[in-house]
């Protein structure tokens, strides 16, 4: 079953026919069984509201192995200590 977020949130082309999202699934699906390591991109003035924990939960049991990096961007939007905060509590949280 495809994540929960994906269905919630669909791409807009994936709105127009079930072929279409049959077939972003099944592409999701070998993407992320094929991949070594999967790269989350989050906002870093938000990174909770970006975050898909059910993409990463289909990931784990998908391969309980497979590496999951959250990359935060947007980091030059907020100053220097700021950024040295948000990485603070990023890494105790995640």
């Amino acid at each position: 079953m495809p994540p929960k977020c994906l269905a919630l949130h669909p791409p807009p082309l994936l709105l127009y026919s079930d072929n279409s999202k049959k077939a972003f699934y099944k592409e999701f699906k070998r993407v992320v069984e094929l991949s070594d390591v999967v790269i989350q991109v989050l906002d870093a003035r938000d990174p909770l509201a970006c975050r898909c924990p059910d993409v990463e939960r289909y990931i784990r049991a998908t391969n309980p192995n497979k590496k999951i990096v959250l990359l935060l961007n947007k980091m030059g939007a907020w100053g220097s200590e700021n950024n040295q905060s948000l990485l603070d509590r990023a890494s105790r949280r995640f």
